[in-house]
């Protein structure tokens, strides 16, 4: 009777896990948000100008609020507010960062400063992230604490991947060229996920009043069984737990662990796409028909692939685990069927693999097959602190396989050992803290965690955009690529208000150069006045006043001509002479529009086709105009490459010709087959990523001191974290 009345809806494993779902929805949202921006770094420059060190800032700024302490803050409202309350404010404001985001991006706010826009709408989402990550946290422990909580834990994180791996592989399919339906897309996946949580509310108010409830009969036995509900079930925080928890040697390793192992993972994966197209050669774009459609969006189907590789995933790891007999024939035949999926889609999955987005997405969909599996192996064998080193280990050789490998092979092995490694180390780690810290003071240590973890990712986000422009041959790189990418926009004159904007811009910038530029030769002159003698002091001063006329005939025809937009070379060359400054700065300060017509463009492209395709093809002589009678001349005469490049050139130009524009992404595309044909160079990461090598061998020493203080403190890391007499007693 007693244990009837003591039930509460964690008892419930159909609960607990509908629960789960729905505060992953935080988790999924938050870290899709967090990783879109990845395979937007190249049409970000293109669209908004937006290069690789600003790109790390915008990214290395979502942690800025962080770092003064906002996430302890977070946490203390947690542990005080409870989750629902402190949910409904985080999820908010994160909420609200991806609409700030969404609405700059489409250039309804901050139209001149659209950089400006972006990081505030990071700083916002990066506020609400961290709370929600530990929020989620604490609801994991709160249902399953005593149960599979490793397992849930690793579902949950992989969730967390899920997102990852389709914000990185789907942001540019959904961006069709443009940045601004990705953003958009994001932000909506953040409200949608707000809602989601506002219907876990209601199971977190039931088992709230349950919890209380139980606790109310233990505090009528004896006083120490009173004393452990009391503590069970408070929520005030005291300063002091800071210190016990600076005090606890294995929460401050377990802790700066954290911060190594992660500065080396979350932003090289805001990287890894630009470094695949740069390093290895790989494609943003998709080429025609190597996209899964469904309902006629490319965007729906790729991201149908992900869902199938999840779902397969969590049948491998929960379908055995809730079977008595034949688990390991339960495995074999999930793996089978997986294969030969795999097997079937060969063709296209090999497509896939040449693409930067879509195979930089094998590190989070490393972590969705198998975290669920190494948190499932820590709850029933546990092994936490050597798991974390193996992990660390992994990520080691990840960083030195994809910086020191030139060959795609490498590429394919680091990102796999790094999704290996993501995996390992938070399946075993996260739980681990819920061992060393009492619950109730779980939000607390959690979000310190949180916090000086945010110190590392904001320094090592910012640092490999600002280290990869400060490496000499990529500041010519970038130099290069902006000029190409500049000679493929179509510029149209402007006309109407825009043009009388400009118009009066122009003339007021004219109006202070040319004043500059007589005062300065006036003064020029009258020196050279002071040095004529007695006799020729007339004739020089006449001379002055001739060149002064002269000067300011010249500058006011060129006044008319620049408004006219009719400025000659000459009349550049002249204006720079006089200026003492750059033909190129005069003249960006002064054009009305910079007016750079279709037909131009169209020629261009054509100059640019003509040596991507005689460099494509090893025998140049065969790229004369030849007819063709079939498909099958056709492909005997030129290689596959070859007809691929050539299609998607004519592709491109049709799309300029009828559309008479080319978007960001054509000419991300345009300009990947420049570098992959040696017109262009591409970047060079190898110094940014060493870099993160530092960390990886850092978070195997931390690692190892865990590992030794938990002998000390005997907090079981090593041990398994479920109970076999519970699982047996729930199954009955």
């Amino acid at each position: 009777m007693t244990e009837t009345k003591h039930k509460t809806l964690r008892d419930s494993a159909a609960l607990r896990w509908v629960a789960m779902i729905l505060i992953s929805g935080l988790m999924f949202a938050t870290y899709y948000f967090q990783d879109f921006y990845s395979g937007l770094r190249d049409l970000l420059e293109v669209d908004f100008g937006i290069n690789s060190e600003q790109f790390g800032r915008m990214l290395g700024l979502t942690t800025i609020a962080n770092w003064f302490g906002m996430i302890i803050v977070g946490g203390i409202i947690l542990d005080k507010w409870g989750i629902r309350l402190a949910g409904f404010v985080f999820a908010g404001i994160a909420t609200l960062g991806g609409l700030i985001s969404a609405l700059t991006a489409s250039e309804i706010i901050f139209q001149d400063n659209t950089l400006l826009g972006l990081i505030l709408g990071r700083v916002f989402f990066g506020i609400g992230l961290e709370v929600c990550c530990v929020i989620s946290m604490r609801t994991i422990v709160k249902w399953f604490k005593g149960y599979e909580v490793a397992l849930a834990m690793g579902i949950n994180m992989g969730f967390g991947r899920l997102g990852s791996a389709l914000a990185i592989a789907i942001s540019f399919d959904i961006a069709g060229g443009t940045v601004s339906p990705a953003v958009t897309f994001a932000a909506t996946l953040i409200g949608i996920s707000f809602i989601m949580f506002a219907i876990y509310t209601l199971l977190d108010y039931k088992i709230d009043q349950q919890d209380k409830r139980v606790a109310e009969p233990e505090a009528e036995g004896s006083p120490e069984t009173a004393a452990q509900a009391k503590a069970d079930t408070s929520e005030d925080f005291k300063f002091s737990d800071l210190v016990k928890l600076a005090k606890n040697s294995s929460f401050v390793y377990i802790t700066l662990l954290c911060v190594a192992f992660y500065s080396a993972v979350f932003p090289f994966i805001q990287y890894a796409p630009d470094l695949l197209v740069n390093k290895f050669g790989f494609s943003y774009s998709l080429p025609e028909g190597g996209s899964v459609i469904l309902f006629g969006s490319e965007a729906l189907g790729n991201t149908l692939v992900y869902v199938v590789v999840f779902l397969f995933a969590l049948g491998f790891t929960l379908i055995p685990n809730n079977i008595n007999k034949g688990k390991g024939l339960a495995r074999l035949i999930i793996f089978a069927l997986f294969a030969v999926i795999v097997y079937y889609n060969r063709d296209f999955i090999s497509v896939w693999l040449e693409n930067g987005p879509k195979t930089a997405a094998l590190i989070p969909l490393g972590t969705i097959i198998f975290t669920p599996i190494f948190g499932s192996m820590v709850d029933k064998k546990g092994k936490a602190a050597s798991i974390m080193m193996l992990g660390a280990f992994l990520l080691i050789f990840a960083h030195l396989s994809i910086s020191l490998g030139q060959h795609p092979i490498f590429a394919y092995l680091g990102l796999l050992s790094l999704g290996v490694a993501f995996s390992l180390l938070p399946a075993a780690m996260w739980p681990s803290v819920s061992k060393i810290v009492a619950e109730n003071r779980l939000g607390t240590a959690y979000s310190t965690m949180f916090t000086i973890q945010n110190y590392g990712l904001g320094i090592f986000f910012w640092g490999i955009g600002a280290l990869l422009l400060a490496v000499p041959v990529n500041k010519e790189t970038k130099n290069a690529l902006d000029e190409q990418r500049a000679r493929l926009v179509v510029e149209e004159r402007l006309e109407g208000e825009e043009r009388e904007q400009r118009l009066k811009e122009v003339t007021a910038e004219f109006d202070e150069i040319a004043n500059d530029v007589l005062v300065r030769l006036r003064k020029d002159n009258d020196m050279k006045e002071k040095e004529c003698d007695a006799e020729a002091k007339k004739e020089c001063n006449d001379d002055k006043e001739k060149k002064h006329d002269s000067n300011k005939e010249f500058l006011s025809t060129l006044k008319e001509n620049f408004l006219e937009d009719a400025v000659s070379p000459e009349d550049m060359i002249g204006l720079s002479e006089l200026l003492k400054k750059e033909i190129e700065k005069v003249e960006a300060k002064l054009t009305v529009s910079d007016t750079r017509t279709k037909e131009e463009v169209i020629e261009y492209l054509d100059n640019i086709t003509e040596k991507i395709l005689a460099k494509t093809h090893k025998d140049t002589e065969i790229h004369k105009d030849t007819e063709c009678e079939d498909d099958k001349d056709l492909t005997e005469k030129y290689p596959e490459e070859y007809i691929a490049t050539k299609e998607l050139l004519e592709y491109l130009r049709n799309q300029l010709v009828e559309h008479g524009y080319l978007t960001g992404g054509q000419i991300s595309q345009v300009i990947t087959l420049m570098q992959a044909t040696e017109q262009l160079d591409y970047y060079d990461y190898t110094i940014p990523i060493l870099m993160l090598v530092v960390c990886g061998l850092i978070s195997i020493f931390l690692a190892y001191k865990l590992k030794r203080a938990d002998k000390k403190q005997g907090f079981g890391l090593e041990l398994p974290n479920v109970d076999d007499k519970k699982d047996k007693k729930e199954e009955e």
